[in-house]
């Protein structure tokens, strides 16, 4: 926005700037923004990262004569002017504007730059991506593992974040958007989603797998999170899953391995630590993928 404010200017004129938008079928997001502004002023400005049409267009009624004076107030300009050819006037019988709607249009106002900052672009952004990825896959959700840490908590909050954007479009007419959560989250024809909170709660699925180990902070605050949001949520508990496969090994090998805080190796401990986050990867996988069978869904 910067580099084509400061380019008009300096030179004058009418800049329409284009930008692709949405997603392009791989990892990338453009936030189409498209722009018209002349001399120093910001006629109009599209949307950036809100709604999810695929296409945005956007208008300005701008005044030649205001380009010609401006240009004509930089010296430069008038000193090449003075020293050029002058251009033949050519009269034709067509106007490229009515003339007793030009008479009652009046310039765009100008207005001022809505930026995003860079919290908003994280938010929206990869929100419209993990859209456009729902609906293209045909998937009927997202599973979110929650450990009540940030890095989960931030994936759950973008995923909320869609589902408020979604909402947010409905609210503004878009049938097409509409009809791709209906058909996601498996409704009829006759459901709306009244809330953000609403659609969350068909789309996103949330679980917390605990041991011995976790606390039972950590696990509140899964929960209040899953809450907020809206998601299915289930918090089980994988102690004896952990304890199957110790017993395993121990069955085969004849030892039994340790946390380091309870007297173990490094190793022991790398690999009771390893066996957990695999095993939450499993069930994970398994939930994905029945937690929406067993709500119903196919």
């Amino acid at each position: 926005l910067g580099l084509i404010c400061g380019a008009v200017s300096r030179c004058g004129g009418v800049y329409m700037y284009s930008n692709l938008k949405g997603c392009d079928g791989s990892r990338v997001v453009y936030d189409g923004v498209p722009i018209v502004a002349m001399n120093n002023d910001l006629l109009v400005q599209g949307s950036q990262f809100t709604d999810l049409d695929e296409v945005e267009v956007v208008t300005a009624t701008v005044d030649i004569d205001q380009v010609i004076t401006y240009r004509s107030s930089t010296q430069s300009r008038n000193l090449q002017a003075d020293a050029s050819d002058s251009l033949e006037t050519v009269h034709v019988e067509f106007s490229l504007v009515r003339s007793d709607y030009s008479a009652e249009t009046s310039p765009t106002t100008p207005i001022s730059a809505n930026i995003l900052d860079p919290m908003e672009e994280i938010a929206r952004g990869p929100a419209i991506w993990l859209w456009d990825y729902l609906r293209r896959s045909s998937g009927n959700g997202f599973l979110i593992p929650l450990s009540g840490g940030a890095d989960s908590a931030a994936v759950l909050a973008i995923c909320g974040n869609m589902c408020k954007i979604v909402v947010q479009n409905i609210k503004m007419g878009d049938r097409a958007v509409l009809s791709e959560a209906r058909r996601i989250a498996q409704k009829d024809d006759e459901w709306v989603p009244q809330s953000a909170n609403e659609l969350a709660n068909c789309l996103l699925h949330t679980c917390y797998m605990s041991t011995e180990s976790n606390s039972a902070k950590t696990r509140g605050l899964a929960k209040s999170l899953a809450e907020e949001v809206g998601s299915f949520h289930l918090s089980l508990p994988i102690d004896t899953i952990v304890t199957s496969l110790v017993n395993l090994f121990s069955s085969l090998t004849g030892k039994v391995p340790r946390f380091e805080s309870r007297g173990g190796t490094r190793t022991e401990d790398l690999a009771l630590q390893n066996i957990q986050a695999r095993l939450r990867m499993v069930i994970s996988y398994m939930m994905a993928q029945l937690l929406p069978w067993t709500r119903g869904k196919t």
